[in-house]
């Protein structure tokens, strides 16, 4: 399961979509090469290292966004 905002770019489908969705994988996925020939132990330690990474990955671009916010409501204030 997936978070659907990383999957779903359009709104619409967003507020149509559950909390979770199902995304299944190919062999053109980089995340599916990658765990392809592991032993299925050790296949849930490099998810959840793939989704930590995804995790700080987000807060670092989402306070970059704030930082960027703030900057620019400080530009239109002076």
């Amino acid at each position: 399961m997936v978070n659907k905002e990383l999957v779903i770019s359009d709104e619409k489908e967003l507020a149509k979509a559950p909390g979770r969705i199902k995304v299944p994988l190919t062999s053109e996925d980089l995340l599916y090469r990658t765990i392809r020939d592991n032993n299925v132990a050790s296949v849930g330690s490099v998810l959840h290292q793939r989704a930590t990474l995804i995790d700080q990955q987000y807060k670092v671009s989402s306070h970059s966004l704030v930082i960027r916010s703030l900057a620019k409501l400080n530009r239109r204030a002076s």
